[in-house]
């Protein structure tokens, strides 16, 4: 558990299958100190991952998690390479 808890930050050990929630700042805080990015730098390529994740599951991947989040986090995660 530890393993896990040092890799997520040292916050709360994310959870196989189920999202580790929060709000958008803390999700691309966490993918900017494990990708070594800045925040802005960051935020661009986990939004370009889900954009062509997306377009390559023929919109399958927004249909199944769009729904489980919030409209902030939603509009921010699925804006595209150009949001």
């Amino acid at each position: 558990m530890q393993d896990r808890e040092e890799h997520n930050g040292g916050g709360r050990a994310a959870v196989p299958g189920r999202g580790d929630g929060g709000h958008p700042p803390d999700f691309f805080e966490r993918v900017a100190m494990r990708a070594h990015r800045s925040y802005p730098k960051a935020q661009y390529e986990a939004r370009c991952v889900i954009e062509v994740a997306d377009e390559a599951t023929e919109g399958a991947l927004s249909r199944q998690i769009r729904p489980a989040l919030d409209s902030p986090s939603a509009s921010v995660l699925f804006a595209g390479s150009s949001g």
